[in-house]
């Protein structure tokens, strides 16, 4: 497991998740279901390649996109 690095502009953002998976940052092992219902939802705008990196992951993960995303902000808000 690895740190997310700081990126100075979305091209290095961009092409460093061409070669890293989400998934193998933080720990995810341990993420249990809630008890507490998700009572909030937020809507976020996407370029069309970065929506599809997610449906990719999601896909290959064996679940949705929303989950991946939920994941990845969960493991970045860990490490904050």
């Amino acid at each position: 497991m690895g740190n997310i690095p700081l990126f100075k502009t979305e091209e290095q953002e961009a092409e460093f998740w061409d070669t890293h998976n989400p998934l193998d940052f933080g720990e995810h092992n341990d993420v249990k279901p809630l008890i507490a219902r998700k009572d909030r939802s937020l809507t976020i705008k996407l370029d069309g390649r970065t929506y599809q990196r997610l449906k990719d992951i999601a896909r290959n993960s064996g679940v949705g996109v929303s989950t991946v995303v939920r994941l990845i902000l969960m493991s970045f808000l860990r490490q904050r």
